[in-house]
């Protein structure tokens, strides 16, 4: 048996309306990589993040929607529609705590973020020295647009 002791955030959300005080547990387990636990009132979610581009798992949470996060801790899509909107309003309360927190740097603007996933996905290519094929132009106008309805800023 090999045991490695590893570092982990951990955060009390209380005073939510109508939700049980929520633990959350965060780790930034490397370049890109973490994993979120979520407690409730006795009630567990987890989920394992490894492609997060050049993002801490805060960071990535904060970016993701509410639906796509709720959709990965509850691993399925035959949870009842109470039960994904009670994991729901935890996700909404949890990204509003990691907004809430001063050591949270700003998001990536949208060309940041499409870059870092453009190099995470074809590390041998640079997006912005080999723009010029049509493919990479649709690729940057899809996730652009995505991003966009997806991540709507202010």
């Amino acid at each position: 048996m090999q045991i490695k002791q590893t570092h982990a955030d951990i955060f009390e959300i209380t005073q939510v309306p109508s939700l049980d005080p929520i633990r959350v547990i965060t780790q930034d387990l490397g370049p890109g990589q973490g994993r979120l636990i979520i407690e409730c009132f006795g009630e567990a979610w987890s989920n394992y993040w490894g492609g997060m581009g050049n993002l801490t798992l805060r960071q990535f949470i904060l970016m993701a929607t509410t639906e796509y996060v709720v959709m990965n801790l509850l691993r399925s899509t035959k949870a009842s529609a109470t039960k994904r909107d009670y994991v729901t309003r935890i996700v909404d309360a949890v990204k509003a705590c990691f907004r809430d927190l001063p050591d949270m740097p700003p998001p990536p603007s949208i060309l940041a973020r499409c870059e870092a996933t453009w190099n995470a996905c074809y590390p041998d290519r640079r997006l912005w020295k080999d723009i010029g094929t049509s493919a990479q132009l649709e690729w940057v106008r899809v996730f652009t647009t995505f991003e966009t309805l997806h991540y709507p800023h202010p």
